[in-house]
């Protein structure tokens, strides 16, 4: 009777074997085991992530078990399966697919990760989409022990946690067709790897800059085979999202070079020389006017694309901010006209909309900064002059500075506001603040030479407002923009008087920095360390004001000679055909300053002032002077114009046989 019943297949205890004792040696706090249902067409085994032991979290992982009767290990300890190309195919859609194989003489189980064994495949010329080749034999090596179990809830979390992260952002971003289009999900699952880098190459340049700068980063370490990254445009974009996390080596050494550039697409061509350019600046390989005139190349290519006009923006901007208020009137019509250009662009999605709307608000801060600087030193020098400005005159500065003020921080309030959907631009917008505000801050205490009423509760709120820039920043990936916002914060401390913790900041962020390859952070981080602080140079500034003209020209340059020309001009209201007379004096003076030093410190200028004492005369001509020896009482036999000629007359009638030169 026996004989006549249903035989129960060795190759069907095996399997039936190899599953009991799997999940008798899954851990119960780690994970649940789930049975796959429909039929067997490659997945034995689900496991599900639990997490604090208790809580189910959908984070899966497909499982295929074998089982062998007898094991015949290689030499090397290793043990070959033959793995079905229709089942590795099949695993590969499902991102964290394991594959396992029980041998029942050892009681071990071997496994690997299906990511792997493609990975082998395709080392092997094997193409598993295509191939006619049946399996492929793959050597085993690791046994499924406890080690494994962490380090498989470790990458099942981390991976899951990232699908769902882009998943969500995919779903967010339904206005931008480049986002919308830069990943395939189907149920929150990669469908596919080699799809998932095509799709990288059209919409992950999207995904950076719309502030997802740590998801693209970990799915090009944990998902894209390193062959994948020798396609020229996918590697730009691995480049790009490297550069804005701060990893300026790894940037490097991505970026597409000779041969490759030729098969980028036309505007991946202009990314790839902007970020080439970036990173050399980045790396203190060319100087700023370089890094301006390399960005105005760039841009003159293609003036009307995108990234043309955002590049163009960022050379304005930092034109803008070399420039003096009076010679900035047409480089800030061209930055409207900019900006206006690029908001008005096809293809810019909501998210470059914002940041030019930060940069034009950032541009905003500094300009309230320099013109209230501008207008303490035009006061300066009209009092020191006799010139005493009216007390009505000064309090319409003050209330037209307050109100511009004013204006700003509610603009500063509609951006927060803005930015809350996007970590990094919300980051990027507190570090400026900050920046700016620290800035006005530490200028005000060098002017009035103490702490303002205010200034600790400010100094206290702006650290905790930049710690939560860090938080965010570092957390979506923008660490180099982090490390700025952390030396901010050391700023902050520095400005409360809180010298020890600033410092400690400032050895973490250069160490860090030091690390990735940021040469101009590392440089900034080391200005710090030599004490080059925003408050300490401010400081240093209060206390070794000149105690003379004479010590304030002795060393300046000839363009800085040129710029305080144009200063006491804008000071005075002065018309610009004078300033060629405040050159030449300012010039003299510096020769006076510096002959005193090295000849003779009783050798004196004299002029006659009286174009001083009225505004409408003041530097009109260029006033008639003579030498005279302030000790002796010497004095050149006729006035004039010409230094060299009045002071090699003075020196050859009254000074080569004197005894009584001094330095």
């Amino acid at each position: 009777m026996a004989e006549n019943l249903p035989i129960s297949a060795e190759s069907h205890d095996q399997e039936r074997l190899s599953v009991l004792k799997f999940e008798l040696i899954v851990p119960a706090d780690k994970f649940i085991v789930r049975g796959e249902t429909g039929g067997d067409y490659g997945v034995d085994r689900i496991l599900e992530l639990k997490t604090n032991a208790k809580f189910l979290t959908n984070y899966r992982s497909s499982i295929q078990l074998k089982s062998v009767q007898e094991s015949k290990r290689n030499q090397d300890g290793s043990f070959s399966y033959p793995v079905s190309i229709d089942t590795l195919n099949y695993l590969m859609n499902q991102p964290n697919s394991i594959f396992a194989i029980y041998l029942v003489d050892e009681d071990v189980f071997l496994w690997a990760w299906v990511s792997d064994i493609f990975n082998f495949a395709k080392s092997k010329g094997i193409d598993i989409q295509d191939t006619d080749q049946q399996t492929i034999s793959f050597r085993f090596t690791q046994q499924l022990d406890h080690e494994s179990f962490d380090e498989i809830y470790s990458k099942i979390i981390n991976s899951c946690e990232v699908l769902r992260k882009l998943t969500e952002i995919t779903n967010s971003t339904t206005n931008s067709i480049e986002i919308n289009s830069a990943i395939l999900i189907k149920d929150g699952k990669v469908t596919n790897i080699g799809e998932l880098s095509e799709q990288l190459k059209v919409g992950g340049v999207a995904l950076v800059n719309a502030g997802n700068i740590g998801l693209i980063n970990e799915i090009i370490d944990t998902k894209l085979p390193l062959d994948a990254k020798r396609d020229a445009n996918l590697a730009l974009v691995c480049a790009y999202a490297k550069y804005n996390a701060g990893a300026i080596l790894d940037a490097l050494a991505l970026l597409p070079r000779g041969q490759d550039k030729l098969n980028l697409t036309e505007s991946n061509k202009y990314l790839s020389e902007y970020l080439s350019l970036s990173i050399n600046y980045s790396m203190n390989l060319i100087n700023k006017q370089q890094y301006l005139d390399g960005l105005l190349a760039i841009e003159n290519t293609n003036p009307n694309s995108l990234i043309s006009l955002q590049i163009k923006l960022e050379r304005q901007r930092r034109l803008l901010f070399s420039k003096r208020i009076s010679e900035s009137k047409d480089i800030l019509s061209e930055i409207e006209a900019t900006t206006r250009q690029l908001k008005e662009s096809s293809g810019v999605n909501e998210t470059t909309k914002l940041r030019t709307d930060i940069v034009t608000w950032e541009i905003e801060g500094y300009r309230i900064n320099s013109l209230f600087l501008d207008r303490v030193f035009k006061y300066k020098i009209r009092d020191n002059a006799g010139f005493h400005s009216s007390l009505s005159e000064r309090l319409n500065d003050a209330t037209d500075l307050i109100q511009l003020k004013k204006n700003w921080h509610d603009k500063y309030s509609v951006l927060r506001e803005k930015s809350s959907i996007n970590p990094i631009c919300l980051g990027e917008l507190i570090t400026i603040f900050a920046l700016i505000e620290l800035q006005f801050i530490s200028t005000s205490q060098s002017i009035s030479g103490k702490a303002n009423d205010g200034d600790e509760e400010l100094l206290t709120v702006i650290y905790g407002e930049l710690e939560s820039a860090v938080k965010l920043l570092m957390e979506y990936g923008a660490h180099q923009t982090g490390l700025r916002a952390k030396l901010l914060q050391a700023d902050a401390l520095e400005g409360l008087n809180k010298c020890d913790e600033s410092r400690k900041l400032v050895d973490e962020v250069l160490a860090i920095a030091e690390q990735i390859g940021a040469t101009d952070l590392v440089s900034i981080a080391k200005q710090y360390v030599a004490g080059e602080t925003i408050f300490n140079m401010k400081r240093q500034l209060a206390n070794s004001i000149p105690n003379s003209h004479f010590d304030i020209v002795r060393n300046l340059s000839d363009n800085e000679i040129n710029d305080m020309a144009r200063d006491i001009l804008e000071a005075f209201n002065l018309p610009a055909d004078r300033i060629k007379y405040i050159v030449k004096d300012l010039f003299w003076d510096r020769d006076d300053a510096n002959e005193i030093t090295s000849y003779c410190r009783h050798m004196l200028t004299k002029q006659d002032i009286t174009h001083t004492l009225k505004p409408d005369t003041l530097y009109a001509y260029d006033p008639p002077r003579i030498i005279e020896c302030g000790l002796l009482g010497y004095r050149s036999p006729q006035s004039g114009t010409d230094r060299t000629f009045l002071i090699n007359e003075f020196k050859r009638s009254f000074c080569h046989m004197c005894k009584r030169k001094e330095i």
